[in-house]
């Protein structure tokens, strides 16, 4: 279609000087001032303004277009050097925690979050504090971190939320112009038979890989021969565990 209008525009450039000389040897029934002189020489300047215009028309056009493609280069590189916030309930050594994670390069700083009204009403007062405190102090979080606040043991929240049926809201700004809204249904983490919980080999694994990254902060530091009896130990349930495992499947 471009080159269809490419070669109309240029048949019509070519044809419209012949068209003006017939044109204007036409007799005209009326008075006219000038001559056919005078009139191809307007008709040439017009066309000339015409074709300026256009030109002028289709520079304004480019520009937008040069400034829309700009902006949506500045858009996507701002959307890709910026933090991105998520929020969902995760679950740890059988409690659940309400999340917000930062899975992007970047620090997410002056968080500001703000929880529902429904979500502390029904939380246990011995946690209401924590999130009372983060809806009144900005956090901070870093690049690849996550911001927890407990919402209660597993068993407990279970029991106490069996009958109930609301939305956990969670609205936060950070960095003073990203803002995040998570709606997260109870029912979504409730009573669910396939929420996965931390089991004994996985905190053995923990406790093992604690004792050797950091064994200083252990209270009361052994000795290095009595650490690699006990790492050794660990090692042997840990197989004991997995051999276990396999054996049941």
């Amino acid at each position: 279609m471009n080159k269809i209008k490419y070669i109309i525009i240029i048949v019509g450039l070519i044809l419209i000087p012949i068209a003006l000389n017939f044109i204007l040897q036409i007799p005209c029934g009326f008075p006219i001032i000038g001559d056919s002189k005078t009139w191809l020489s307007f008709w040439g300047s017009f066309i000339g303004a015409l074709a300026s215009f256009a030109m002028i028309v289709i520079t304004i056009h480019t520009l937008k277009q040069n400034k829309l493609q700009l902006d949506e280069m500045k858009r996507q590189w701002e959307e890709e050097h910026r933090p991105h916030l998520m929020c969902h309930v995760t679950v740890y050594k059988k409690a659940f925690f309400l999340q917000i994670t930062n899975p992007s390069k970047y620090d997410a700083s002056n968080v500001i979050v703000r929880f529902g009204d429904e979500l502390i009403q029904n939380i246990d007062s011995k946690f209401k504090e924590m999130y009372v405190n983060t809806s009144l102090n900005p956090i901070y979080i870093p690049a690849g971190k996550s911001w927890n606040c407990m919402i209660g043991g597993c068993e407990e929240v279970n029991e106490n939320w069996k009958d109930k049926n609301f939305e956990i809201t969670v609205d936060a700004n950070y960095n003073e112009k990203y803002n995040l809204h998570a709606v997260i249904p109870i029912k979504t983490f409730v009573n669910r038979i396939n929420m996965l919980v931390r089991n004994s080999l996985e905190d053995y694994v923990e406790d093992l890989v604690l004792g050797l990254v950091k064994p200083h902060s252990v209270i009361g530091h052994k000795t290095v021969q009595v650490s690699l009896e006990e790492i050794s130990k660990t090692l042997h349930r840990i197989v004991a565990l997995m051999s276990k495992s396999e054996s049941v499947e």
